[in-house]
């Protein structure tokens, strides 16, 4: 009975009740007086590895199970849930059968993850099949997420207000009204704080990249669209946000000369090596003056980046 609702389970075959009993009862045997357990688990092995925020448990079985048509000898339990170790051929079978989407990020250690992706408006399903790299070795782990919650309702209210692509077209082109500046800064602080089932599913990679203009470095942290936007007759994927209000689309070896055409831009703009800048808004309010610049950067590698800066300046009121 264990043993075929632990199968189940990892096939995502039962109800979240019951995926939950199983958990309990393993988590009871790891803990637990090994001469109390039931007599099917005396025989399996617990060991918990890595640190308290990322701590992973083996379990070892003296007899293979087989689920998805992968037998297996060794189970994981980590944060996330319970899952089953595979290798990149049963990972690509998996993600092709069930057509999961891949959703990555490389901020704290390189982590996949293929899931899916529900339609815009529709019902949370009981449960869905989830594959993500291993993090600590060569592989996969292949499990089923049982929390039937959407992605919004992963994450706290403050992080919900998720960017449009209109928000960031607009954002690029200097004309993104507040509410808009805003919805971006949250997207962002969801993708850096989030795991990636909490992600917008408009994202698919994020990362940190450090872009080299004239011999200076400028920290950005790149976001992967699920969907290319057009940025002056260009299509771009990869937005890059920086601190201090800036926003551009990575276009790659994009021709240069055109992009500045296309950005109204010609020599009098450039403003050093690789920089090239011009005003096209200043907001004043009692206080403060906002003010916002298009401009294009070509790094060291060739790189060109198209987008916004915006400044703010700040005077006691008269």
């Amino acid at each position: 009975m264990f043993e075929r609702d632990l199968v189940a389970t990892l096939e995502c075959r039962v109800a979240p009740a019951t995926a939950q009993a199983v958990v309990s009862t393993l988590r009871a045997a790891m803990y637990g007086d090994p001469q109390q357990r039931p007599a099917l688990l005396r025989e399996w092995r617990f060991e918990r590895v890595g640190d308290d925020e990322a701590s992973v448990v083996n379990i070892d079985m003296p007899v293979g199970l087989t689920a998805h048509g992968i037998t297996t000898r060794r189970l994981v339990a980590d944060d996330i849930g319970l899952a089953m170790p595979i290798d990149a051929a049963s990972r690509a079978r998996i993600v092709a059968a069930h057509g999961l989407r891949l959703q990555s990020s490389t901020l704290r250690e390189p982590l996949q993850v293929w899931s899916v992706q529900a339609p815009a408006g529709s019902a949370p399903v009981p449960a869905s099949i989830v594959v993500r790299s291993d993090g600590q070795r060569p592989g996969y782990r292949l499990g089923c997420d049982y929390d039937v919650q959407t992605r919004d309702e992963r994450v706290p209210a403050r992080l919900r207000a998720v960017a449009s692509a209109q928000d960031v077209a607009a954002a690029l082109e200097c004309r993104a009204d507040p509410a808009a500046l805003q919805r971006i800064a949250t997207t962002l602080e969801r993708v850096v704080e989030q795991p990636q089932l909490a992600w917008p599913d408009s994202i698919r990679a994020v990362a940190e990249r450090g872009y080299v203009v004239g011999g200076e470095t400028l920290p950005a942290h790149v976001i992967e669209l699920d969907q290319p936007l057009n940025l002056h007759g260009f299509p771009v994927q990869r937005i890059a946000v920086s601190i201090g209000g800036y926003i551009a689309g990575d276009l790659g070896q994009a021709p240069l000369a055109k992009v500045l055409a296309a950005s109204g831009m010609d020599a009098a703009a450039r403003q050093g090596d690789g920089v090239w800048t011009r005003s096209v808004a200043r907001d004043q309010t009692p206080g403060r003056t906002l003010m916002r610049e298009r401009s294009v950067l070509q790094t060291d590698d060739g790189t060109v980046l198209a987008g916004c800066m915006s400044s703010s300046t700040y005077s006691a009121p008269r």
